[in-house]
């Protein structure tokens, strides 16, 4: 167990970061709860006074697509007993895990330890409930009770039961919960709808029906604005299916912030893609002694044709390069180009994605690092 949350792998990292950002919030996750819970439990518990603890106990070779939160939450008034953990696991794999008992069997233990070693004195352990919410493509066919991970049958089970340990999990199955059924604080829902239609072709289509989830976030007072940011730029690196028309249309119709705000995303997407391209476009250019020129963006493109000799390929790809980022350039500047040697057309072509100003790019190395 650690008190910091872990580094995740490429994979779920984005999921694992926005799951973090929102549903750490108390204020947001606390209509989660109330909405997801069974109703008989959360009559008794006092999800006013939920407060977030810093732990989490994921096992490191499972960082990459699983991340927790744990809370704990008082008993309503007239409820005599300690507080309740409240432990909250996002799995995000394509497929559901048949053992998945088994891993929360062990955060369980390790939950105990950790609140003993900071309750010495106590005699008994708190109820953890433990709260699979799962984002994966397949719909979840493994059992929710532990027992049924136990290989035994018949007359049997009831002999050996006492000496079996048991515990039931709640889940939600995002893909197959209903629209509707995703309850929570305004982040905490359009975060869910998020998770939900990210990989599915019809999330342009589905975006537009989200205006209301949208509204009730903006108009949140402390944190609307930067939830809702947060989730518009995981929709955008995340999905291929939402174009950035939309993202803009649908949030200039609640209001002008909003539309400015998907409007910033939408630029920045746009150049982070070409970006991505040029540098794409570099390596493949010198792989190939520029045969096929740089490919950036979505829907643009300039070849390059292939140069004579090594050297002019990779003079012909840096000025390109430098024009597309900086505009049109001076000849000066084209011959200082043309007319340098391979050594240090390598080292410009590499610093070129990385300086703010042209002249930077020629700097000494030194001097630039």
């Amino acid at each position: 167990m650690t008190t910091q949350q872990p580094e995740n792998s490429a994979i779920g990292k984005a999921h694992n970061n926005l799951f973090l950002h929102v549903f750490g919030q108390e204020n947001e996750v606390r209509g989660f709860f109330a909405s997801h819970l069974p109703r008989e439990i959360a009559q008794v518990l006092d999800l006013a006074g939920l407060k977030r603890k810093p732990e989490t106990f994921i096992d490191p070779m499972l960082r990459g697509r699983q991340v927790d939160l744990l809370y704990e939450v008082p008993l309503r008034e007239g409820h005599r007993g300690a507080p309740v953990l409240a432990y909250l696991l996002l799995e995000h794999q394509s497929t559901f895990d048949r053992m998945q008992g088994l891993r929360l069997l062990g955060y369980l233990v390790r939950i105990w330890e950790w609140w003993f070693k900071d309750h010495p004195g106590s005699r008994k352990l708190p109820i953890v409930l433990p709260f699979v919410l799962y984002h994966g493509q397949q719909p979840w066919r493994a059992s929710l009770q532990f027992l049924d991970l136990i290989e035994v049958e018949g007359e049997q089970r009831e002999h050996f039961r006492a000496f079996i340990p048991d515990f039931r999990f709640l889940l939600t199955d995002l893909g197959r919960t209903p629209d509707e059924g995703l309850g929570g604080g305004p982040g905490c829902r359009l975060t869910l709808h998020a998770f939900k239609w990210v990989k599915n072709p019809d999330l342009d289509q589905m975006f537009r029906k989200w205006h209301r989830l949208f509204e009730g976030l903006i108009a949140t007072p402390e944190s609307g604005r930067e939830l809702l940011e947060s989730i518009l730029r995981y929709l955008a690196e995340e999905s291929e299916w939402l174009r950035p028309e939309t993202m803009v249309e649908v949030l200039s119709q609640v209001n002008q912030k909003a539309g400015e705000l998907a409007m910033t995303i939408k630029q920045q997407w746009i150049q982070e893609g070409i970006e991505k391209g040029i540098e794409k476009g570099i390596e493949k250019g010198i792989e190939k002694g520029i045969e096929k020129g740089i490919e950036i963006g979505e829907q643009h493109g300039i070849a390059i044709g292939k140069a004579e000799g090594k050297a002019e390929g990779k003079a012909l790809a840096l000025k390109t390069v430098v024009e597309l980022k900086f505009g049109l350039v001076s000849e000066e500047i084209r011959d200082r180009i043309e007319s340098a040697a391979e050594a240090d057309l390598d080292a410009w072509l590499q610093r070129v994605l990385f300086v703010g100003k042209l002249d930077e790019m020629f700097l000494d190395k030194r001097t630039f690092s």
